[in-house]
């Protein structure tokens, strides 16, 4: 599946697939079932390349991937490149204009039915039930060809594989993409549920600027290649309209797509504000707040506690007694920029004062290792310089200047010392 999705993408651009990249990511492979994983990850990839012509080239490999032995699930990932004869003509998936006709390629006869391991199983109702989809690769290979032949013959005007969130989520994405909205609906009564949100494999989604005689016979000549092409929709107005329901402006599809974020964001600070509050702490205290943080010196970790003044605000920092006799700190909305200014100077202030203390310790210690230092290169300078002085003991003069040499060391060693 992961292989053809990819070819599915290179091939909605209107590129002809040319390469694949994998990245195989697996817990202990010394584990029979991880083993197990693996083995049939690369079968099926090796499988799925070679009926869609899409070799596999470079790649790597990322094992061991696992937390207190549990690994994570199998996850091959598979990059792809192609190629566009004219880059100008690239497809794109937004719709293009008002008034176009909406088919689905490559649909079953129901449009969309498995939803086992789909993505609203998953997020709705926080299931994980089913087999994945089964891939058709003949399948694959039949409906990409013929899409990137209408995308060639400039037939199509916009083209979107659907993939992850079935049909809904593929023609929210277009309308989200152009600002333009769609009114899809179906012809025949059935469970609305497997045909917004099944994830059948092998379909694509192309809106056409044909009407009429010109887009049966289109939907006849795919027919006759063996490929589904109903016509689900037209491209039209600011909503998205799905058979019936309510219409969902597409300003609001776009606000929560976006905007999903800054909410996570948000949520995530939430959440790390309330763990930092203690259990015990009352509602407003007028007592200022004590934090520990610990500090790096030498191998050991130090805690300073700190007192940070609490500002004139009401819902400033609180305190409570916390486990013995500790205060615990419950930071405020309005005391948030002050008490980072607060503790900004703190850090300044210790940092300093360990600064101080380890300059004063060098200066006092630093002395004896300098001297340590010159007097081991002073003795092996002498031992150095011994075997000349046995040589030259034979003359008188030489042996003058090695004994002055020795002198002058000395003396300079002695000066050192008094210094």
């Amino acid at each position: 599946q992961a292989v053809a999705e990819c070819w599915r993408n290179i091939t909605a651009s209107g590129a002809e697939p040319l390469a694949a990249t994998d990245n195989l990511n697996f817990g202990n492979p010394e584990r029979p079932e991880i083993m197990g994983q693996l083995v049939a990850a690369i079968k099926g990839i090796g499988e799925a390349c070679t009926a869609l012509e899409f070799p596999i080239v470079s790649g790597n490999v990322s094992l061991y991937n696992e937390t207190n032995g549990q690994g994570i699930l199998p996850t091959p990932t598979i990059g792809g490149v192609g190629l566009l004869p004219d880059w100008a003509a690239m497809m794109r998936i937004g719709f293009v204009a008002e008034g176009q006709s909406i088919l689905l390629l490559g649909a079953p006869e129901a449009w969309g039915s498995h939803l086992g391991q789909s993505i609203y199983l998953r997020d709705i109702h926080g299931r994980a039930d089913g087999p994945p989809p089964p891939v058709d690769l003949a399948h694959e290979k039949r409906v990409g060809d013929y899409v990137r032949g209408l995308i060639r013959d400039g037939v199509a005007t916009a083209v979107h594989d659907v993939s992850d969130g079935g049909l809904a989520v593929a023609l929210s994405e277009m309308a989200m993409a152009s600002g333009i909205g769609a009114d899809v609906s179906l012809p025949f009564p059935t469970d609305p549920i497997p045909v917004w949100f099944g994830e059948d494999q092998g379909r694509y989604i192309v809106t056409v600027d044909l009407d009429g005689e010109e887009l049966r016979m289109l939907m006849d000549e795919a027919k006759t290649e063996g490929i589904a092409a109903p016509r689900i929709g037209t491209t039209g107005g600011t909503e998205l309209k799905l058979h019936g329901a309510r219409g969902i402006p597409v300003a609001d599809l776009k606000a929560a797509h976006e905007g999903w974020f800054p909410r996570f964001m948000d949520s995530s600070r939430d959440r790390t504000a309330d763990q930092g509050r203690h259990s015990g702490c009352p509602g407003d205290d007028s007592r200022s707040c004590r934090r520990r943080r610990p500090l790096r010196g030498g191998s050991h970790s130090r805690e300073l506690s700190r007192q940070v003044a609490r500002a004139a605000a009401p819902d400033g920092l609180r305190s409570a007694e916390g486990q013995h006799g500790r205060r615990s700190a419950c930071a405020g909305p309005a005391d948030e920029r002050a008490g980072i200014v607060a503790m900004a100077i703190l850090d300044d202030l210790v940092e300093t004062v360990i600064d101080s203390a380890l300059s004063e310790i060098l200066k006092k210690f630093g002395g004896t290792k300098r001297r340590t230092r010159r007097r081991r290169t002073s003795t092996a300078a002498s031992r150095r310089r011994a075997p000349r002085r046995k040589a030259a003991s034979r003359t008188t003069k030489p042996a003058k200047r090695q004994t002055s040499r020795k002198r002058t060391v000395r003396t300079r060693s002695k000066v050192r010392r008094k210094s």
